[in-house]
């Protein structure tokens, strides 16, 4: 089921799609117009590593099923709000630990499964 190349561009690119999110939500200022938070260079970097995350992806697809892949890139809503509390200071929520217990028997069952 996939070599540890394709299964170490899935792992990075779930990293950086984390690392991502964050920098369009520190990116994302109140108060600007819609033009400026476009052009804001941290949602600029966030959506080129997107794009990135997108080419790791498809060379991950070459040897790992979709099925499996598909369940594994939800880690992203696990590891997003941890980085939020750890670099943000944002809160983590109750919601967000129970949703990332049902993310992670999700992909128990699916990369268990024949």
């Amino acid at each position: 089921m996939g070599n540890s190349a394709h299964w170490g561009a899935l792992l990075v690119g779930i990293v950086i799609t984390s690392l991502s999110q964050i920098l369009l939500r520190s990116g994302a200022v109140r108060g600007e117009t819609w033009v400026r938070s476009i052009l804001n260079v941290r949602v600029i970097t966030g959506y080129m590593l997107f794009f990135g995350v997108t080419i790791l992806n498809l060379y991950a697809l070459k040897e790992i099923p979709f099925k499996v892949l598909s369940a594994w890139v939800s880690l992203p809503y696990i590891l997003t709000p941890l980085l939020a509390f750890l670099l943000l200071k944002e809160r983590l929520h109750r919601n967000n630990i129970i949703g990332g217990i049902f993310i992670i028997l999700g992909i128990t069952l699916f990369s268990l499964a024949p």
